[in-house]
């Protein structure tokens, strides 16, 4: 019994030995391709560039992530968080969906849409109330 189970598992060793042997090839591929030269030999022709235009500008964001994993922790699944700012008017209340895999929501605002008061306002820290939905 023990020696058909050793002949098996020589046979199996050497079938994976062929199978992994015959996979690869000594071949080499095909050469790089040389990149394209535009005019003489070494020599790069210099385009008109891009305009200013052309290229758009993004201010950035500015915002906070809030944690729900506490709540996650003490059995109390969160799917949706409100988050209204008090004594300020820079922005709505707004409703927030939490990932399920992280238990995080991202709440967020683009600086190109507030005014310089309401940016200086939420870079010094503005008061939120965060309701769980």
């Amino acid at each position: 019994m023990k020696a058909m189970r050793l002949v098996r598992f020589a046979y199996l060793c050497l079938g994976l030995a062929l199978v992994l042997n015959s996979g690869c090839s000594k071949e080499e591929g095909p050469n790089p391709s040389q990149p394209p030269v535009n005019g003489e030999e070494g020599q790069l022709e210099q385009g008109e560039g891009i305009n200013e235009e052309d290229l758009t500008t993004f201010e950035g964001e500015i915002g906070i992530l809030l944690d729900a994993r506490p709540y996650v922790k003490k059995g109390q699944p969160v799917t949706m968080l409100k988050v209204t700012p008090v004594d300020t008017d820079f922005f709505e209340p707004q409703v927030l969906e939490v990932d399920p895999f992280t238990n995080f929501a991202s709440f967020k605002l683009a600086l190109e849409n507030l005014t310089d008061e309401a940016e200086d306002a939420l870079r010094n820290g503005i008061d939120l109330t965060v309701e769980l939905l």
